[in-house]
C-alpha cells in the first residue's frame, strides 16, 4: 500500500529507448555508398610514394616468411609489385590505393587458387590498415583519417547492397522458373533449391556472416508450418500436374464432382501458404543482410526515442526473490 500523501507508481515505470526501424533498402545502400565514394574523392588525399613502397615491401616480406611466393600467388604478388614500382619522391592518391585494395579483393575470391586467396587477404588487410591508421609522415595532402573512415563506410554499404542483390536475385529467378514450369505454384521449391546451391558454393556464400548464413539455411530447412503446408500441397496436387489429377480422381471417388474440385483446391491453398512462408523467410534473411551496414547503424543512432515500459524495481526484486526460492 502506498504511504499517505503519495501516489502508487503501479507495476511498471517508463524508460526511453530507440524506436525500432526497418533496414535501409538496397537502393538506399547503393546511393549511400556512391555518396561516400564521392566524398572521399573530393577529399583529395595523397600519400608519400616512399611510404607506400615501404608498406608494400613489408607485406611481401611477411608473405614470403609465411611460405607464399610469386609462383604460388601470382595475382597478389603482381599487385604488390605495382605498389613497389611507384616513382621515388612522388605521391600516391587514395584512389590508386583503393584500386589496389580491390585488386587484392578479387584475388581473394579466386577459389581455384587457395594460396592466392590467402595471400591476397593478408595483403588487403595490411593495405586497409595503412589507409585507416596512417603514419602522419606518410600523408602528403588531405584529411587521411577522415577519408579512411568514410571509405570504410562506403565499402560496407556497397557490400551490403551487393549481398542483398544476391539474396533477392534468388527469389526473382525462382519466380521466373516456377512461372514457366508450373504457373507459379512451386516457387517455394525453386527458392529452396537455389538457396541450397548458394550455400554449397564457397564462392557464392563468401562475404555473408554466420547469422546471415544461418538464416539462409533456415530457408532451406523450412519452418514447421512451411514444411507441413508443402507436404499437404504436394499430396493434394497443389503444384498442378499429375498430383492434381490424382487428388481430383480421389476426390471424385469419395464425393463426386464436388470432391474432384475440393481436394486440389485445398492443395493449392496449402502450396500457396508454403510459398509465402518460404518467401517470408528469405525476406527475413535479406533484412539481416541490409542491417549489417554502416548506414543502418547510423539510422539506429538517429532513430527517435520512445517510452518503454520496464518492471518497477520493487516488483522486479520480488520476482527475483521468488525465482531464487524456487531454484533452492
Amino acid at each position: 500500500m502506498a504511504r499517505s500523501g503519495m501516489k502508487s507508481t503501479g507495476t511498471a515505470a517508463s524508460a526511453l529507448k530507440r524506436q525500432a526501424i526497418k533496414p535501409p533498402s538496397a537502393e538506399a545502400l547503393k546511393a549511400e555508398a556512391k555518396a561516400g565514394y564521392d566524398q572521399v574523392r573530393d577529399m583529395a588525399v595523397d600519400y608519400s610514394s616512399d611510404h607506400v613502397v615501404s608498406m608494400a615491401q613489408k607485406v611481401q616480406q611477411k608473405l614470403e616468411a609465411e611460405g607464399f611466393s610469386s609462383e604460388l600467388s601470382p595475382k597478389t604478388f603482381s599487385v604488390i609489385k605495382k605498389l613497389q614500382d611507384a616513382p621515388a619522391d612522388s605521391v600516391a592518391p587514395l584512389s590508386g590505393l583503393e584500386t589496389a585494395r580491390r585488386s587484392f579483393g578479387k584475388a581473394a575470391k579466386d577459389f581455384n587458387n587457395p594460396s592466392d586467396q590467402e595471400a591476397a587477404r593478408i595483403a588487403r588487410e595490411a593495405l586497409e590498415e595503412f589507409v585507416m591508421d596512417p603514419d602522419s609522415a606518410a600523408i602528403v595532402a588531405g584529411p587521411a583519417s577522415a577519408a579512411g573512415k568514410a571509405l570504410k563506410d562506403a565499402r560496407g554499404d556497397y557490400a551490403a547492397y551487393k549481398r542483398s542483390g544476391d539474396v533477392t536475385g534468388i527469389q526473382d529467378a525462382a519466380d521466373l522458373r516456377a512461372a514457366a514450369a508450373n504457373s507459379g505454384q512451386n516457387t517455394g521449391n525453386s527458392t529452396r533449391g537455389r538457396v541450397a546451391s548458394m550455400l554449397l558454393s564457397g564462392k557464392k556464400k563468401a562475404g555473408f556472416s554466420k547469422e546471415e548464413l544461418a538464416a539462409l539455411e533456415g530457408v532451406v530447412e523450412g519452418s514447421g508450418a512451411a514444411n507441413a503446408s508443402r507436404k499437404i500441397g504436394n499430396i493434394l496436387g497443389g503444384g498442378g500436374g499429375l498430383g492434381m489429377l490424382l487428388s481430383g480422381g480421389a476426390g471424385a471417388a469419395a464425393a463426386g464432382p464436388v470432391g474432384a474440385m475440393a481436394l486440389p483446391g485445398v492443395g493449392m491453398v496449402a502450396k500457396s501458404l508454403s510459398n509465402r512462408l518460404t518467401r517470408k523467410a528469405l525476406s527475413g534473411a535479406d533484412d539481416l543482410v541490409r542491417q549489417r551496414s554502416p548506414l543502418y547503424e547510423r539510422m539506429l543512432q538517429e532513430a527517435p526515442m520512445e517510452a518503454a515500459k520496464i518492471p518497477h524495481s520493487r516488483d522486479a526484486l520480488i520476482r527475483a526473490l521468488l525465482l531464487q526460492q524456487q531454484a533452492n
